[in-house]
């Protein structure tokens, strides 16, 4: 790597500056004089690092000092591009979460519109106790009602499936009329809709 040096006299001799011999020029004079042609070879941000060093009480033959700023700009510069990278990862985890609720949310409310027999709904009741969760199994589906079935067990937390005790009360019936449905879903009563799940081994189960 090529190492600039900069002597204490008033001439300050540059050797070696970015691979490039420089005759002995006036530091100051490089450094305010935009016109220079150091200034078109060497970036502004490697001429504040020279300004910097101007004005370091270690001297400015001190080539560890120099090292030291060069290593401490490159560090920052680092850090700043994880920073962003994070933040800009971050918000497209977000806006690829909020496209996948905004469509299940849609995809729900179609279920709902156009029940058919075996739709399961995901059910979540506020208690005294706590949150509980059951589940709807549609039997009929009607053009402004459905009539399902009650799931035996309630369970708190949320599931994807009867556990294996569990099981659809063939007569515990309940109906609902659409706008009910939506009422429900709009309040986050109805936690999902499964299209046809109550025909597949999860949630088969009628006693």
């Amino acid at each position: 790597m090529a190492h600039l040096c900069i002597g204490f006299s008033a001439q300050i001799p540059i050797r070696t500056c970015l691979g490039v011999v420089f005759a002995p020029v006036r530091l100051k004079y490089f450094l305010h004089n935009p016109t220079h042609p150091i200034n078109q070879i060497i970036p502004s941000s490697d001429l504040f690092i020279l300004g910097r060093l101007r004005q370091t009480p270690l001297g400015l033959n001190d080539e560890t000092n120099t090292e030291s700023l060069v290593e401490k700009y490159a560090k920052a510069t680092k850090t700043a591009f994880w920073f962003y990278s994070a933040i800009f990862f971050a918000i497209l985890i977000a806006i690829v979460w909020l496209f996948w609720h905004q469509t299940t949310q849609k995809r729900n409310r179609e279920y709902m519109a156009h029940p058919l027999t075996g739709d399961v709904y995901t059910v979540i009741e506020e208690k005294n106790t706590g949150a509980t969760y059951y589940f709807l199994r549609v039997i009929e589906g009607k053009q402004d009602s459905i009539t399902a079935l009650h799931s035996h067990l309630e369970y708190g937390y949320g599931n994807d499936h009867l556990d294996a005790d569990d099981f659809f009360v063939k007569s515990d019936t309940l109906h609902f009329g659409k706008s009910e449905l939506r009422d429900m879903f709009d309040k986050g009563q109805i936690y999902a809709v499964s299209r046809g799940a109550g025909n597949n081994e999860n949630f088969n189960r009628i006693k």
